[in-house]
């Protein structure tokens, strides 16, 4: 959405004399960089081409999760997947719908657009010439020609309610959105998040375990192999809808990332080829977040707790480099500051949302695990004097981090307990928390959504008001050092943040 320049005024008046002029250089720099950067966008590759990684490769951190854990949610996990094998969404509580190019809406209000583009598909990528700029072209027909010929190819610029669709051959910065009645511009992007992606890897596990009602174990493989694949060559860097939020690419690159380990985990082996992709593609999620890190000086919210975490995740998966030590570095420094500022000392967020508390409290958590995780030999990385790349990114102060190190002190080990607390206090005796402010219900990470079921119908959805994952979660990595009043047995995602900090498994009967 364009805001108007009266809006900046009203803004900047508001601010003393030094910050107005601090924010006006920073626009200043911002836009001169943004003109530069949109010619260039318009008549080269906006893909990285020349990757700066001496080994293109993943670190793996996981391990295989429990047979018993994988048995214990199958039935849910299984319904979802079948779902998602068929390209069928509930975004954001909107429907379970099918993300297809010309597929037919339920609308909003009455307000249904119907698609003009349904591409006749074909496998050499002919019909990417109306979806990708002609720079972009030949490269998205090279990452196209890697896609199973019988896949399906989704619709990612599509408001899969509505149906009305946003052009992908824009310049992100250039798309408006929120003029047209009816069409949610969040409902893409949510879709763009790839949130699904992990629990198609437990789907492949669950397979390979033997469970029943699964399909055979590399349909979830070859799924999502496809999808990324669809994704990257329909979305080239800094075009579409898909590129637009910050915090919405740092989800997708931490969903990607989840995945990949979680197949790596129990054996799954990608070609060389595919993989040579995946890490270009973080490599450029990086570098985008980073440009446009969403900081503001007196208010900062979920939206760049969610770009600290995505620059921690990429930066502690992919090779050590000058420029990934200082995502990870600049990541993990700045966490804990914005913890302290974004809970409250009872552990409630500031934004006054249990769903948003939910969403800040996985991102807490998760980061937090994954950093205390990073093996000995590679904490130099956090404890260098110098960054390069990172002098002018908001925030960030070398002289204050040099030579510190990222660890669970009393302090972070209590505000994190306290951020657990608020969770089991608010909970109800039926094990929902109660509805407070917005609720678009976002989360960081799906491992095991939360499923209910119709009775009569047999259809499902998902419960964003069921909160107990985060406890055990919680409980997973503050084991040692506190317990929380509720029933909650050991899940999936207590055994994948014990793996992610490196702490022992919990033992459920103790």
């Amino acid at each position: 959405m364009r805001v108007t320049f009266g809006h900046y005024i009203q803004r900047a008046l508001s601010y003393p004399p030094h910050v107005t002029a601090s924010k006006a250089l920073i626009l200043l720099k911002r836009w001169l960089h943004a003109r530069s950067q949109r010619k260039r966008d318009l008549t080269e590759s906006t893909f990285v081409l020349s990757l700066p990684l001496a080994q293109p490769s993943i670190r793996c951190c996981l391990k295989p999760v429990s047979s018993e854990l994988l048995a214990r949610t199958s039935e849910s996990r299984a319904k979802l997947s079948r779902l998602y094998l068929d390209h069928k969404f509930g975004l954001l509580g909107a429907g379970w719908d099918v993300a297809g190019y010309g597929v037919a809406v339920s609308g909003l209000e009455g307000k249904r657009y119907k698609s003009s583009v349904v591409p006749n598909t074909d496998s050499d990528g002919d019909w990417l010439k109306a979806h990708v700029s002609s720079a972009n072209l030949s490269e998205s027909k090279r990452l196209w020609r890697m896609v199973s010929p019988n896949y399906r190819a989704i619709d990612w610029q599509r408001d899969s309610r509505s149906g009305y669709r946003w052009d992908e051959k824009v310049l992100s910065r250039d798309i408006v959105f929120g003029t047209v009645a009816g069409a949610d511009i969040k409902l893409p992007w949510e879709l763009g998040r790839l949130q699904h992606c992990p629990l198609l890897a437990l789907s492949y596990a669950s397979a390979k375990c033997g469970l029943p009602n699964y399909a055979p174990a590399n349909i979830y493989f070859e799924e999502y192999r496809n999808i990324i694949l669809d994704f990257i060559a329909l979305n080239p860097p800094r075009f579409g809808v898909q590129w637009m939020s910050p915090m919405d690419i740092a989800l997708r690159a931490i969903s990607l990332l989840v995945a990949y380990d979680l197949f790596t985990a129990f054996g799954a082996e990608f070609d060389m080829e595919f993989e040579q992709v995946l890490v270009r593609t973080l490599y450029e999620h990086g570098c985008h977040v980073l440009e446009f890190l969403e900081w503001d000086n007196a208010v900062r919210g979920n939206h760049y707790l969610c770009n600290l975490a995505g620059l921690v995740f990429i930066g502690a998966y992919l090779p050590s480099t000058e420029e990934t030590d200082g995502w990870l570095a600049y990541g993990a420094h700045r966490l804990w500051d914005e913890l302290k500022a974004q809970f409250h000392p009872d552990g409630s967020s500031f934004e006054g949302s249990t769903a948003y508390h939910r969403l800040s409290a996985e991102t807490a958590l998760y980061t937090t695990a994954l950093l205390l995780g990073i093996s000995k030999s590679d904490r130099h990385r956090l404890k260098r004097k110098c960054y390069p790349g990172l002098a002018s990114v908001p925030g960030w102060a070398a002289s204050e981090f040099a030579g510190t190190d990222f660890e669970l002190t009393n302090d972070l080990a209590e505000h994190l307990s306290n951020i657990a607390r608020f969770t089991a206090r608010i909970e109800r005796p039926d094990g929902l928390v109660p509805q407070f402010g917005d609720n678009d219900n976002g989360r960081f990470l799906k491992l095991e959504p939360a499923i209910v079921s119709d009775a009569a119908s047999g259809a499902i959805r998902e419960n964003g008001l069921d909160h107990r994952h985060l406890l055990a979660a919680f409980g997973g990595l503050l084991a040692n050092t506190e317990t929380f009043d509720t029933a909650n047995e050991p899940t999936l995602e207590t055994e994948f943040v014990q793996a992610y900090a490196g702490l022992p498994e919990p033992d459920p009967y103790n």
